[in-house]
């Protein structure tokens, strides 16, 4: 399996280039925020706060507003403090290059026995 990660700034073609390399090269999109975003949903859940909230914080217009149900910090703070102070650095570099392609493997079945 290729691995090919993109990373910069918000708008700055990422998708784009996803989207050329999915559709003319038949490449399988995944992406490194699903893992982090799943593990704030399960936080949040543990924490009572209602789904409808919870998905306007990890993909919508509260991702930037501080929430009480974080310690008074934002969800992109928490997402950013579990891929990179957790994950990266406490878990390995590779950590969540694992994780994705674990998943990916599974869901092509390129892995599957």
């Amino acid at each position: 399996m290729i691995v090919i990660g993109t990373k910069d700034y918000i708008g700055s073609g990422k998708t784009i280039v996803a989207r050329h390399l999915i559709e003319r090269h038949g490449f399988v999109r995944g992406r490194f925020a699903g893992a982090l975003q799943d593990m704030l949903r399960a936080c949040l859940r543990y924490r009572l706060c209602d789904e409808a909230t919870m998905e306007h914080m990890i993909e919508g217009d509260l991702k930037e507003k501080p929430t009480p149900w974080l310690g008074g910090r934002t969800p992109r703070h928490a997402m950013e403090g579990v891929g990179g102070i957790w994950g990266r650095d406490q878990m390995g570099s590779n950590f969540w290059i694992g994780t994705e392609t674990d998943k990916l493997y599974i869901e092509t079945d390129v892995g599957c026995g």
